[in-house]
């Protein structure tokens, strides 16, 4: 899988706007999954909708397994440093969570960085994890049985959807899933010392501090 994916082109960003880096991140991920095959697994029904904000509306994929609901329902959020990623990135990713666990997942188009700062973000990302609940019905969704969850910066708005329904009093979630969560901005710990490369130590934190 490494040395396919360093077969792949990777983008320069140098001098690049931030349109031109998703371009060239987005090729660089179709490439991606055109070698590892990972279209994803057919599931009963794939549609998108679009969710009103308080920032605008954005647009949410919604993936349907195949069986009688109502299902669990899992809250996806893509990641991408706040500045890029999709939800058709993310779709192979999907299908499978769809299949293997049989439900319902709901991945989510949220504004990105640097147009849309903070708090815009993670705002729609709670927004989304409402509607999913007030669209229960309509999703064939048990609303007693949602579930938020995200890798690298998606983990990171999973985590900040979980507290704020928390301190807001807003719906009561089940499960949060963080896969390597950007949780704080510190480049020194052990496990960057251990497994970290001129890209972790010198090219990740200029971005951050770039964006966000």
């Amino acid at each position: 899988m490494l040395n396919q994916a360093g077969a792949q082109p990777s983008p320069d960003a140098t001098g690049l706007t931030i349109q031109e880096q998703r371009k060239a991140t987005d090729s660089m991920v179709v490439g991606l999954a055109a070698a590892f095959s990972e279209e994803g697994p057919e599931v009963a029904e794939v549609r998108d909708r679009m969710v009103p904000g308080p920032y605008g509306e954005f647009r949410v994929r919604v993936f349907t397994p195949e069986g009688t609901g109502p299902f669990p329902a899992y809250v996806y959020l893509h990641g991408g440093g706040w500045c890029m990623g999709n939800i058709a990135m993310t779709e192979g990713e999907c299908r499978h969570i769809v299949r293997d666990v049989g439900c319902v997942v709901v991945s989510i188009d949220y504004h990105l960085a640097p147009e849309h700062k903070f708090p815009i973000p993670v705002e729609d990302c709670y927004t989304a994890t409402t509607w999913v609940i007030e669209h229960a019905v309509e999703l064939d969704v048990d609303p007693e049985r949602v579930a938020v969850g995200g890798g690298s910066l998606g983990g990171n708005l999973a985590a900040a959807v979980c507290l704020m329904a928390r301190d807001r009093g807003g719906p009561s979630l089940v499960f949060q899933l963080l896969v390597n969560p950007v949780t704080d901005f510190d480049f020194t710990t052990l496990s960057y010392q251990k497994n970290g490369d001129e890209l972790v130590s010198e090219v990740v934190p200029k971005a951050l501090t770039s964006f966000v």
